[in-house]
């Protein structure tokens, strides 16, 4: 929420302060948090109903780190497009009765990852040189690997609808 907060502030200096405290949500949301989740399920027992959640909070912090990344970090607008595309996948679940499931194959994970290590580079609160260069080129092929995996995953076949209870 600190991230939809900083985006819709219109606070654009990723060098002051706003900058260091996305970089740190971010940074934070995408590592630490999101490593402590799998264990503590484990601990209690997993359930569908927690699938569900985890998947979703990984993609609400995915949408609004490159909203921040294209707000505070020069970042295209159509660098939004994948974590836009991904809730296609949650609208399709619940339209059959079931609910969103994360997971995937390997090559959705990677291009997933590059994805957010891209929106945490863009957020980096430190300017050098070959910043922007560098972002512009490494943008339009992770986020197109990262649409394309998003629009494939949309073409597999439906797994049986997870139900709650």
């Amino acid at each position: 929420m600190l991230l939809v907060g900083l985006v819709a502030s219109g606070v654009a200096d990723r060098l002051g302060a706003a900058g260091w405290l996305a970089f740190a949500a971010a940074l934070l949301g995408a590592t630490v948090t999101d490593w402590l989740d799998g264990p503590l399920a484990r601990r209690n027992g997993p359930t569908r109903l927690g699938g569900a959640l985890d998947i979703e909070t990984d993609s609400w912090l995915t949408l609004w780190s490159g909203a921040a990344a294209i707000a505070l970090g020069g970042l295209a607008l159509w660098c939004l497009a994948p974590p836009l595309a991904r809730y296609l996948h949650p609208a399709r679940a619940l339209l059959r009765g079931g609910l969103p499931a994360g997971g995937g194959p390997w090559w959705g994970r990677v291009s997933g990852v590059a994805q957010m290590a891209l929106f945490i580079a863009a957020l980096l609160p430190v300017d050098v040189p070959v910043r922007g260069a560098t972002l512009a080129a490494v943008s339009l092929p992770i986020c197109a690997a990262q649409l394309i995996v998003q629009l494939a995953l949309l073409l597999r076949p439906a797994r049986a609808p997870a139900r709650t209870g």
